[in-house]
């Protein structure tokens, strides 16, 4: 092997490295970051879809407690609590109570179904690409209780 091949063999040995590592380095670190924010956005959107599946289940019981019309207003200020307690805030919120007809059987006054819909902001996970906002909704149905709720 002449001197020539031999410095030009070492030349391009991991000793010589040129500065690929810290480019391959540099584009690991990036990869792993926009996985890291994309993982963290999945979660913010389960989390909220959660929280406002929670708030309709406990307007659901608020409302089923609640004799009349104002059965709707307890339910929507359970649904605001539940989703303020949780840290959710809702660009807007639609809360909308359904009552259907007692049954024939005597222990059974009616259902209430309590339909929650809330605008969550997901500017707080911009870099993972969820920019904007996301309405999220969920139902709920409580037995009305023939005791406290009445028919």
């Amino acid at each position: 092997m002449t001197a020539r091949s031999r410095r030009a063999a070492g030349r391009h040995g991991p000793e010589h490295d040129d500065g690929h590592v810290a480019i391959e380095a540099a584009i690991a670190v990036i990869g792993l970051l926009l996985v890291m924010w994309l993982f963290v956005g999945g979660l913010r959107l389960t989390n909220a879809e959660g929280d406002v599946r929670a708030s309709a289940r406990a307007a659901a019981r608020a409302a089923a407690v609640t004799l009349g019309p104002s059965g709707e207003q307890a339910a929507r200020d359970v649904a605001e609590t539940t989703l303020a307690n949780r840290g959710v805030s809702c660009q807007s919120l639609a809360v909308a109570v359904e009552r259907t007809a007692a049954s024939a059987q005597a222990d059974v006054a009616g259902l209430v179904k309590v339909s929650v819909s809330c605008t969550v902001s997901l500017g707080d996970v911009a870099l993972a690409g969820f920019a904007g906002t996301r309405r999220m909704h969920a139902d709920a149905i409580a037995l009305v209780d023939v005791f406290r709720g009445g028919a």
